[in-house]
């Protein structure tokens, strides 16, 4: 398991932070506020040592996860088989299940509209209120909030589906922090 803060190890913004062991497994501890932990529905309570997150199931641990983000209240990571799993705060949609319902204390798949899942995700990222992701193909993936218009869609203040951004093409990697998305460009890219 990691210790240190590197790749591998997320601290949310509101006292929880988060490893991912080799093998596999999501630790988490602190703020246990909106289920953040991911320890299910009969456990909200604050640890101050690890405890593995727990599967969809709650019978089990979430496993086979290959890289992890912590949001300001919510917490994605990607499996790997490139689908997207979330916990935590939902209020603005930023767990991607097509609902705002207010948070889900156990990781659910993150789904790309009604019958289908977000698949084949190589990047992960979760921001204040809102989430990004990058396929295998190159699209960039956003949901969440968007009241700032850090998801570049000047439509909605806040997306419940998840939609292809229309900058994708010529983006490399995402950072979604605090309020704002980091959109970096190849060189001799344009956005038109």
């Amino acid at each position: 398991m990691c210790c240190g803060f590197d790749e591998d190890t997320g601290t949310g913004e509101w006292g929880s932070s988060y490893a991912l062991e080799s093998s596999g497994y999501v630790w988490a501890w602190g703020d246990g506020y909106l289920g953040k932990l991911g320890q299910g529905p009969s456990d909200l309570e604050d640890y101050d040592t690890p405890v593995k997150v727990k599967d969809q199931s709650g019978q089990d641990f979430l496993s086979n996860i290959v890289a992890i983000s912590a949001g300001s209240d919510h917490v994605l990571a990607l499996d790997k088989d490139g689908y997207v799993w979330g916990w935590g705060d939902n209020l603005y949609g930023q767990l991607g299940v097509g609902d705002s319902y207010y948070y889900c204390t156990k990781p659910v798949k993150v789904k790309k509209d009604a019958s289908n899942f977000l698949d084949n995700i190589v990047y992960i990222d979760a921001g204040f209120e809102h989430s990004t992701a990058i396929d295998k193909y190159g699209n960039f993936w956003v949901w969440g909030s968007n009241e700032f218009g850090q998801l570049a869609w000047e439509k909605e203040r806040r997306m419940l589906s998840i939609t292809q951004c229309k900058f994708h093409s010529f983006m490399k990697k995402i950072e979604a922090k605090t309020g704002y998305t980091v959109y970096p460009l190849q060189i001799g890219a344009s956005i038109t």
